[in-house]
């Protein structure tokens, strides 16, 4: 296969992970919704909701950072260069 025939299928998997970060990124919202409605009607919110909480925003901020279309992190420099 050549370069030129596979783009489209690139864009479309780009396309595809893309969203998916997306939706991985609304994830905290989703569940901060569930907490305050569980809050305001009277329910216990269970530890597990806010433990569950807490690692969808930390996912969601690697997901907010892959899609930032910035620089990519630079790998550490060998401590041996220039010898």
């Amino acid at each position: 296969m050549t370069w030129t025939r596979g783009w489209p299928l690139l864009l479309q998997n780009l396309k595809r992970y893309e969203a998916a970060l997306l939706r991985i990124a609304e994830k905290p919202e989703e569940q901060k919704v569930l907490m305050e409605h569980r809050e305001t009607t009277g329910q216990e919110v269970p530890a597990s909701d806010l433990q569950r909480w807490f690692a969808y925003l930390d996912v969601a901020h690697m997901a907010s950072e892959a899609l930032s279309h910035g620089d990519p992190v630079a790998a550490p420099e060998s401590s041996d260069k220039g010898r």
